[in-house]
C-alpha cells in the first residue's frame, strides 16, 4: 500500500450502511412527523376510503394491499405511511447494492434529486412501483437466468401498484426476445403508421382510464430536454460498457424514450403527467453514471463523482421551493 489506510474496506462497508441506515430513518422520521407533506396526500386518503369501500378497483396490486391493511386495522394514515416506508427501503436498498464503491453519491442520488424523495411525498403509486421494479437490477451482475426471471418479476408486480410500469413489461419483452433490427424497424413501422391506428390506442388508453390525459397539452421544452439528456446518457452507458447485457439493456432505454417521446408529442399528453412519467426511467440515468465512472481510472471518478455531488446539491437547494405545500414543512406534527 501506498498510503497508510485509516479504515479498512470492511469498516468502509460498515459505515456506508450505517449511512444509508441513518437516511432511511431521517426519511421515515419527516413523514411520521410531517404525514401530510405532498400535495396528493389528501387524495390517496380519499382513494383508500373508497377502496376500503370498494368503489375503487384499478391497480391490482395496490387495491389488495390496501385492503389487506385495512383487514389488519390500519388507517388510511396509517397506509400512507406504511407504503412510504417500503419505498424508502427498497429505493435506498437499488442504491445501496448498485452503488458499488459510490455509496455517497447514491445517498445524495436519493436525497438532494427532488423527483425522488420529495416526489415521493406527492407520486407514491409512481415511486412505489419503480422502486419495486428496480429490485431487479440488484441481480443486473449475476448470471442471466437470475437477472431476466427477475426483470420479468418485477416489472409485474410492479404494473400490479401503476399501470405505466406496463413499460417495464413490454422492455422485458423487448430485450429478451427481439434483435435490434427488428425493434427499430417496429418503432419505425409504428412512427409511420401511428395515424391508422391512433383509435385503438385511444380505446386501450380509455380502457385504463386515461383518455382524460390525451390532447391536452404541448410537449413543454423541459421534458423535450430531458428526453434528449437521458438518451445521451443512456447511450454513454452503451459506451463505457463491454457488458452486452447491460448494453442491450441501455439500448431498450434509448427506444423507449424515444418512442415516449413521439408518443407524448402526437397524443397532446399533459405536460405533468408526461413530466411524472418520466420517472420511470429516471434510476437508468444513474445506473449509467456508475457504469461510466467504473469505466475511468479511480482518481477521475473520484473526482467526478464529487463534482456530481456538489451540483445536485446546488440544484437542489436553488430549485426546491421549501415553502410550498409540497414539503408542507409547517405542518410538523406527531401521529
Amino acid at each position: 500500500m501506498n498510503a497508510v489506510s485509516f479504515v479498512t474496506r470492511n469498516e468502509q462497508q460498515h459505515l456506508f450502511f450505517i449511512l444509508y441506515v441513518f437516511f432511511f430513518f431521517i426519511a421515515f422520521f419527516y413523514v411520521v412527523l410531517n404525514p401530510e407533506a405532498g400535495r396528493d396526500y389528501h387524495s390517496y386518503i380519499r382513494l383508500i376510503n373508497e377502496i376500503k369501500e370498494g368503489l375503487y378497483l384499478r391497480e391490482f396490486g395496490f387495491y389488495l394491499s390496501v385492503q389487506g391493511l385495512s383487514l389488519l386495522g390500519l388507517s388510511p394514515e396509517s397506509i400512507i405511511l406504511f407504503f412510504r416506508t417500503i419505498f424508502f427501503f427498497l429505493i435506498l436498498r437499488f442504491f445501496y447494492y448498485t452503488s458499488k464503491k459510490y455509496k455517497i453519491l447514491g445517498v445524495v442520488f436519493f436525497a438532494f434529486i427532488p423527483n425522488i424523495f420529495i416526489g415521493s411525498l406527492n407520486a407514491l403509486q409512481t415511486w412505489l412501483a419503480i422502486a419495486i421494479f428496480l429490485q431487479a437490477f440488484i441481480t443486473i451482475t449475476s448470471n442471466n437466468n437470475d437477472f431476466d426471471k427477475n426483470f420479468l418479476r418485477y416489472s409485474i408486480v410492479a404494473f400490479l401498484f401503476h399501470y405505466f410500469a406496463l413499460i417495464y413489461i413490454i422492455l422485458f419483452l423487448s430485450y429478451k426476445y427481439f434483435n435490434n433490427y427488428i425493434k427499430i424497424f417496429t418503432l419505425l413501422l409504428i412512427i409511420i403508421t401511428y395515424q391508422f391506428v391512433e383509435l385503438y390506442i385511444v380505446d386501450f388508453l380509455s380502457a385504463f382510464g386515461y383518455f382524460r390525459y390525451l390532447y391536452s397539452d404541448e410537449a413543454g421544452s423541459k421534458f423535450i430536454i430531458l428526453c434528449v439528456i437521458f438518451m445521451v446518457v443512456y447511450f454513454v452507458g452503451i459506451l463505457s460498457t463491454s457488458d452486452k447485457k447491460v448494453k442491450s439493456l441501455f439500448f431498450e432505454f434509448i427506444l423507449a424514450i424515444f418512442f415516449f417521446l413521439f408518443f407524448v408529442i402526437s397524443f397532446g399528453i399533459s405536460n405533468e403527467i408526461a413530466l411524472r412519467s418520466l420517472n420511470f426511467f429516471l434510476p437508468f440515468v444513474w445506473l449509467s453514471l456508475v457504469v461510466f465512472l467504473k469505466s475511468i481510472n479511480n482518481q477521475l471518478s473520484l473526482l467526478i463523482s464529487a463534482i456530481v455531488i456538489i451540483l445536485l446539491i446546488m440544484n437542489f437547494f436553488i430549485n426546491v421551493d421549501f415553502n410550498s405545500d409540497m414539503l408542507n414543512l409547517k405542518g410538523f406534527k406527531r401521529v
